[in-house]
């Protein structure tokens, strides 16, 4: 049977709240036993009232079983 894929994403040092100007580091790894053909980080503002998502960072999976990715995470990038 297909299993569930899974995504891990560490590196925010379990902040829930962080300045705007900050810029925060994290890792990203993903799974899947059928192999992954994209990964991707996106994020919505709880205040949209179109819910939409918007795009981080991607990356193309190539079918691997695991992917593993870091980097950092500029939060004044996203509020434009």
């Amino acid at each position: 049977p297909d299993l569930e894929p899974k995504l891990e994403l560490t590196g925010f040092d379990g902040k829930g709240e962080a300045a705007v100007d900050a810029v925060l580091p994290y890792r990203a790894t993903a799974g899947d036993d059928w192999g992954l053909a994209e990964v991707g980080l996106f994020f919505r503002r709880a205040t949209a009232k179109d819910g939409q998502w918007q795009e981080v960072a991607k990356w193309p999976g190539e079918g691997k079983q695991k992917l593993e990715q870091s980097g950092e995470l500029t939060l004044l990038a996203l509020a434009g």
